[in-house]
């Protein structure tokens, strides 16, 4: 399980990105397990149209309008929220059948689980608020 709250979530790319198309976010990512770790610029050398790469946890964005941009955040955040999904109910599979695990630590994941999937569902929600979006 990844841990929340990495200092690498907030960096220069999340910065960068914000700074470039006003997503208000960075105090949100912070706690999510999103990793913003790369961020380009390329244009194409036919058309001369431009283009934006970004890498976010191991997901790559390509896109060149701001609403292209909020539709591949959501669909990295969705993807997000399925592995979370996925760890709650490994987690409450074991609580139910294995008596031998640490219920403490299983209950201490499922409130940093929980925590995680409600951060990212009001980053969504505020993504959806954007001009463009939906």
């Amino acid at each position: 399980m990844e841990t929340a709250g990495n200092a690498n979530e907030i960096n220069a790319v999340c910065l960068k990105l914000d700074s470039l198309f006003d997503l208000r976010l960075t105090a949100q990512i912070n706690g999510t397990g999103l990793h913003f770790e790369k961020l380009l610029h390329a244009t194409d050398l036919i058309s001369g149209s431009h283009y934006y790469v970004l890498q976010i946890s191991s997901e790559i964005i390509l896109f060149s309008k701001t609403a292209e941009l909020y539709g591949g955040l959501i669909r990295v955040i969705e993807k997000e929220l399925n592995k979370i999904r996925d760890e709650i109910n490994n987690c409450q599979s074991k609580l139910a059948t294995d008596v031998e695990s640490d219920k403490a630590r299983i209950h201490s994941q499922l409130a940093e689980l929980g925590h995680r999937e409600d951060k990212l569902y009001k980053i969504i929600g505020q993504i959806e608020e954007y001009p463009g979006v939906k």
